[in-house]
């Protein structure tokens, strides 16, 4: 029986025809498919296996990374990678969900991921601004106020080094330094000496100010132990402190 012959054009009619047919198929068929999995996922509570799944489908289809929402749960996982992967694909980065809903931001710092906070930073959030938060509940939190109010030293860490202004003022005209201070965390104030934090002493000596210390600061377990602990830290830095201190009361 001979063999059926076919010409090169023909060939190429037949896989034109076949690029067409898939084409077809993912553009009406695959990609629906795709998008509303990829958002009844983002709806739902994270996990592993949802992660993985939502980072292949992105893969596939990067237009997905734009979806409201895209970022928001990405940060809940906790999971820098797919963080990253979203945002070179064009996720919004600093969106909110809806009027009293937080930036990514916000709960990135909340969540106690750096490593995500991070990604943030990397991708263009500014790590000063209470624009990046939009925290609908304290209108006028900085970043790092933020930070040392949860006292985690590991963010807080990632937000000094990557240039948020230490000695920015809440709208309360409080400092970083003077908020760990008033809260008694001495790691948080060790940290932020560290990077050149300094403190207001007011019209009072330094010796006044860490007196003023330990009659006014911070209430609670180990209250006496943490207080002392800060005011040995700013001893330490007392030439640093007092140094600014000078700069700032010249004319």
């Amino acid at each position: 029986m001979p063999r059926a012959r076919f010409s090169i054009l023909t060939m190429l009619v037949l896989v034109a025809l076949v690029a067409v047919g898939l084409a077809i198929y993912r553009q009406w068929v695959a990609w629906p498919a795709a998008e509303a999995e990829y958002k009844a996922l983002i709806q739902s509570d994270p996990s592993p296996k949802q992660v993985v799944r939502l980072k292949s489908l992105v893969q596939q289809y990067p237009i997905l990374a734009k979806t409201h929402g895209s970022m928001h749960y990405a940060v809940g996982t906790g999971d820098a990678s797919f963080c990253r992967l979203l945002a070179e694909r064009g996720a919004a980065i600093n969106e909110s969900l809806h009027a009293k809903w937080n930036k990514p931001f916000f709960h990135a710092i909340v969540g106690g991921h750096p490593d995500v906070v991070q990604t943030l930073i990397d991708f263009g959030v500014d790590p000063s601004t209470g624009d990046s938060l939009d925290d609908w509940e304290y209108p006028c939190s900085l970043p790092l106020h933020l930070v040392v109010w949860r006292k985690d030293v590991d963010v807080g860490r990632v937000l000094v080094e990557s240039g948020a202004d230490i000695n920015a003022k809440s709208e309360a005209d409080e400092s970083p330094l003077e908020l760990a201070i008033r809260i008694g965390d001495p790691d948080m104030a060790q940290l932020l000496l560290e990077h050149g934090a300094v403190v207001d002493f007011g019209k009072q000596t330094f010796d006044k100010f860490c007196d003023a210390i330990r009659k006014t600061s911070y209430s609670g377990p180990n209250s006496e132990q943490r207080v002392e602990e800060i005011c040995e830290l700013l001893q330490a830095y007392r030439p640093q402190l007092e140094a600014a201190q000078t700069e700032g009361a010249k004319p």
